[in-house]
């Protein structure tokens, strides 16, 4: 039961991490396009 209860705690935290990093490369790729215009 306390198994469950902390993989329903870190998958939130998980993804959280997962779609900053996303959010982070996303915005480093466009600033790589700006700069070659």
């Amino acid at each position: 039961m306390r198994f469950i209860l902390l993989s329903l705690l870190l998958i939130p935290t998980i993804i959280g991490v997962i779609y900053s990093i996303y959010e982070f490369s996303n915005i480093s790729q466009d600033f790589i396009s700006y700069d070659d215009f």
